[in-house]
């Protein structure tokens, strides 16, 4: 997979040894008349940033979506990509579409000035010519976004998404404190997606974490390189526990977790845990659980314990069942 930032064009980006690469002057030339632009539709929005290694750069702009010179650009970046080997081009910054970051005030650019159906109609011609001119390109050409949108839908192939979060950092906002997995229990049977699994979001708890997102159906996508800073003991019980929830997902619980529609969660008394987040006291199950019907019409609740000891749960319908430490467990229910 490789991660594209959305329509951001980078000016100025700092380089490790101090110095700073720059293309100034083929964005004064080639690209300033088709990014975004401020309300008066005469000033170009440029950003600065001036704090360390920020992602962005020091300077950039953002292409305004419905320009044939944004479109072009991005299209052939992702074919050179998925020529380049990259199987699954991920289309990153642009959360739920573009409206949030798009505002366009410019009348040069073929759209109505300021918000509007066309940012959507934008970025679903750019996801129809990405699958168009890449899925030739590669068999296992896969198309994903940042934070899912029932609009697309019909282009995606994936979704990255953060159900799994413990804290009430982005995409959470005050005064919510945890995200449930509400796309996943709509829209779970027509896009399967992948967790944002940032450990520094699990406020500690990276095995909870990881139960969590399992339980919404979500693959991990792991920052692989946070989990080499964990202590040694927490490191080995994270990485087997990882292991018995991918090969839970790759097998037994498969058509489940990723061809199966989700259901309501069962009414099951849980032990409840509290953490201290940022603005308070943050409580949250022991076990983590989902309800899910099969293609084939069978329903099964699938069970994660990230927790070193063993529980015993009450399933409605089904009576005791004993969940592993550190384990998982597929219990059939009644239809």
């Amino acid at each position: 997979m490789i991660m594209l930032s959305g329509w951001r064009w980078t000016i100025d980006q700092p380089q490790a040894d101090g110095s700073v690469h720059s293309n100034q002057e083929q964005f004064d030339r080639e690209v300033v008349r088709y990014v975004t632009y401020a309300a008066d539709g005469k000033t170009p929005g440029i950003q600065t940033s001036d704090k360390p290694k920020d992602w962005h750069g020091s300077k950039y702009a953002r292409l305004c979506p419905a320009t044939p010179f944004a479109e072009q650009t991005v299209a052939a970046v992702a074919a050179y990509c998925a020529k380049a080997g990259y199987a699954i081009i991920h289309f990153d910054q642009e959360v739920s579409g573009p409206a949030s970051t798009s505002f366009c005030g410019s009348s040069e650019h073929g759209h109505a000035p300021g918000y509007g159906p066309w940012m959507n109609q934008a970025m679903a011609h750019l996801y129809t010519r990405i699958r168009r001119e890449c899925a030739p390109l590669n068999p296992d050409f896969a198309l994903s976004m940042e934070e899912p949108n029932e609009l697309y839908i019909p282009w995606l192939n994936l979704c990255q998404s953060r159900p799994n979060g413990l804290t009430n950092e982005f995409p959470m906002r005050n005064p919510l404190s945890q995200p449930v997995p509400l796309f996943s229990y709509l829209y779970h049977d027509y896009l399967v997606g992948w967790v944002a699994f940032y450990p520094w979001r699990s406020a500690g708890q990276h095995r909870v974490s990881m139960a969590k997102g399992f339980a919404a159906g979500m693959m991990p996508g792991l920052h692989l390189e946070s989990t080499y800073r964990f202590p040694a003991e927490e490191r080995a019980r994270f990485q087997a526990f990882l292991r018995t929830c991918c090969e839970f997902y790759a097998g037994e619980a498969h058509e489940a977790l990723f061809a199966g529609r989700m259901e309501a969660p069962l009414p099951i008394a849980v032990p409840q845990r509290e953490m201290v987040g940022k603005n308070g006291p943050i409580r949250f199950p022991a076990v983590y659980h989902s309800v899910w019907t099969t293609p084939d019409g069978k329903r099964c609740a699938t069970f994660f314990n990230p927790e070193t000891e063993a529980h015993r749960l009450d399933v409605p319908g089904v009576g005791a069942v004993d969940i592993p430490a550190m384990g998982v467990r597929l219990v059939a229910l009644p239809r």
